[in-house]
């Protein structure tokens, strides 16, 4: 059965395996890591939206900031 990272590593986290949470799980074939299965931060700075909330004939807009 196919499986994301996400959902690979939200299971280690259920099972209490944090090093297979930070370094990935093990090759059965390599009997290593595999580097590629484990967390990492995604760096994302974000964008400013503007965007408008009412309907026809309204003056309002909403700002979003997402950091």
């Amino acid at each position: 059965m196919f499986q994301y990272v996400g959902q690979r590593i939200q299971q280690a986290r259920r099972r209490w395996e944090f090093e297979t949470v930070a370094d990935g799980p093990i090759d059965a074939s390599t009997k290593r890591r595999d580097r590629k299965l484990a967390f990492r931060m995604i760096s994302d700075d974000g964008i400013s939206v503007v965007d408008a909330t009412g309907g026809p004939g309204h003056q309002n807009c909403g700002v979003s900031w997402s950091n």
